[in-house]
């Protein structure tokens, strides 16, 4: 998280952190935010998770709710639909 303390603001962003979690995770699609109802539509195609890739989904998961509930709150909605999706 990238504090920046100028008289009389402070600027909080986490630029850093976005860029390396969307260097860890393949885009296949993307959506804009606010979130719409076909980003929580499971795809028909959609294929089950192996053990390692259930855990990789976990920590992306876990890190994008990180990230919401800290500087992005437009992510929520379509965050706490991928919590749901978790187990």
């Amino acid at each position: 998280m990238n504090i920046e303390i100028a008289d009389p603001q402070v600027t909080v962003d986490m630029i850093f952190y976005i860029e390396q979690l969307l260097t860890e995770v393949q885009i296949v699609k993307t959506y804009n935010t606010p979130a719409v109802k076909e980003c929580f539509q499971p795809s028909k195609e959609s294929l089950l998770l192996d053990d390692a890739g259930k855990k990789k989904f976990h920590t992306v998961v876990a890190k994008l709710l990180y990230l919401a509930k800290r500087v992005q709150p437009d992510l929520l909605t379509a965050t706490s639909f991928l919590c749901m999706r978790v187990k």
